[in-house]
């Protein structure tokens, strides 16, 4: 997709000092996840898994914390993704979860639907609306053998900081994997674990999903139905926060401050203006 950098659309707001000889990557990097809990607690509020406390320190050396940081180092170290790679996670995830009390078969830990597994899956929305039907359980392997080579193929060719691209390659992915649901279960768990893969692949923010109201839930489900509505998502969620010159700005949770972000480094009070207008109108004229 050849379009113009979003991340050239920032500029700063009254003097920015940049500090001397610092590695933006692993500024960047650091801060990033310090947002991770953020984002686990949202991803498992969303599967009703609301029993794991993700302030505890130990919370992101275990179970989907630790997933979300080896996905999101694994796309900063710009290496292919594998069908490997989500089966581990999910295994690590839905073990997780059955410690907590969630029951999950144990055929369906860290193995994909199919012959051996033929089960069916659905996803269902919050108020028990079936949104769609899974892939086959029989041509679950081959969709995602297919799926991975693709994203890697379209990774490959991405340039980095370019917030347009990220979320517009993001929507495809993440709506990709949801159609598949190669899992009996924790589909949704490890498939937004794409988030911090691709971002990271990208030297992007993290798009930090939101499901903190019943209608940003229903918004959540409502954009299963097309890809292009995947992506009008997943844009929304990349307005949480921006990279600008190696370093992360989180956008002000006041509305009074607009489009103002600022600086998650300990005790800086520097901001940027990030003006969204080429961002917004791609995506808002999705069809």
């Amino acid at each position: 997709m050849n379009r113009t950098a979003g991340s050239e659309e920032a500029k700063a707001a009254g003097s920015v000092a940049s500090p001397v000889k610092v590695d933006k990557k692993a500024v960047f990097i650091s801060q990033e996840k310090a947002r991770a809990a953020k984002f686990v607690s949202a991803s498992n509020y969303i599967e009703n898994v609301t029993e794991i406390n993700m302030s505890k320190p130990e919370s992101m050396s275990q179970g989907h914390g630790k997933a979300y940081l080896e996905a999101y180092q694994l796309g900063v170290d710009k290496k292919p993704i594998t069908v490997e790679h989500f089966l581990k996670w999910q295994k690590m995830i839905t073990t997780e979860s059955h410690t907590v009390g969630h029951d999950i078969p144990k055929e369906g830990l860290g193995q994909l639907r199919g012959p051996n597994r033929p089960h069916e899956v659905q996803v269902v929305g919050g108020d028990a609306t079936v949104i769609h039907t899974g892939t086959k359980h029989t041509e679950v392997k081959s969709q995602m053998d297919s799926f991975v080579l693709e994203l890697n193929d379209k990774l490959s060719k991405c340039p980095n900081g370019n917030a347009m691209f990220t979320a517009d390659i993001l929507g495809y992915a993440f709506f990709k994997y949801e159609k598949i649901q190669p899992f009996i279960d924790g589909n949704g768990r490890s498939g937004r674990l794409l988030f911090p893969f691709i971002a990271g692949f990208t030297r992007t923010a993290v798009p930090m999903v939101n499901v903190s109201s019943d209608q940003l839930m229903d918004s959540f489900y409502s954009a299963h139905d097309s890809e292009n509505k995947m992506k009008q998502l997943v844009a929304g969620y990349s307005k949480s926060a921006v990279i600008k010159d190696g370093r992360l700005f989180v956008k002000s949770d006041n509305p009074n401050d607009g489009n103002s972000y600022f600086s998650t480094e300990k005790g800086s009070k520097e901001r940027v203006i990030f003006e969204w207008h080429q961002f917004d109108r791609y995506f808002r004229e999705l069809k």
